[in-house]
C-alpha cells in the first residue's frame, strides 16, 4: 500500500488534517475495485471511510508472530492487482512468503470487491482455510 502512496507525489493528495487518508475516487476505482462494475464502485466507494495513515508509512516488526509454530493458510485472490505479482513486495510470493510454511488457498476475485459483491465464495475460502 505504501508503495501506491508514494508513487503519487507523496501524501499530500491525501492530506486530511489528522493524520487519515481518505482516497480519491479514480485511485480508488483503478487500483482498489478494478473488477467492480461502475455502480458497485460507486457503492464501495459511498462506505469507505478515512483511515488511519500510521500503518500505511510505518513498518511493524513482525517477527515474533512469522515465529509463531501455528498453522497457517494464504488466500490469494487471482484478480488482485493492488500489488505486483511476483515482485518482492507482491502479495505472492512477496507478503506471503513471511508465512514460512502455509496452506495455498485459490480463489477467483479481487481483495475489496469480492468481499461484498461474492461474500459466500469468500466465505467458502475462509472454511477451507481453516481446516485442521
Amino acid at each position: 500500500m505504501t508503495r501506491i502512496f508514494r508513487s503519487i507525489d507523496g501524501m499530500a493528495h491525501f492530506a486530511s488534517g489528522n493524520n487519515t487518508i481518505m482516497l480519491p475516487y479514480p485511485l480508488f476505482r483503478d487500483v482498489f475495485v478494478n473488477t467492480a462494475t461502475t455502480d458497485e464502485a460507486m457503492y464501495l466507494y459511498k462506505k469507505v471511510i478515512p483511515e488511519p495513515a500510521g500503518p500505511a508509512f510505518q513498518k511493524l516488526d513482525l517477527k515474533k508472530f512469522y515465529s509463531l509454530d501455528l498453522p497457517k493458510s494464504y488466500l490469494f485472490l487471482t484478480k488482485d492487482m493492488v500489488l505486483p505479482q511476483g515482485a518482492a513486495g507482491g502479495w505472492l510470493p512477496g507478503q506471503s512468503g513471511h508465512l514460512g510454511m502455509f496452506r495455498y488457498i485459490e480463489g477467483t476475485g479481487y481483495h475489496m470487491t469480492t468481499v461484498h459483491t461474492g461474500p459466500a465464495a469468500i466465505a467458502g475460502r475462509i472454511v477451507q482455510a481453516s481446516r485442521e
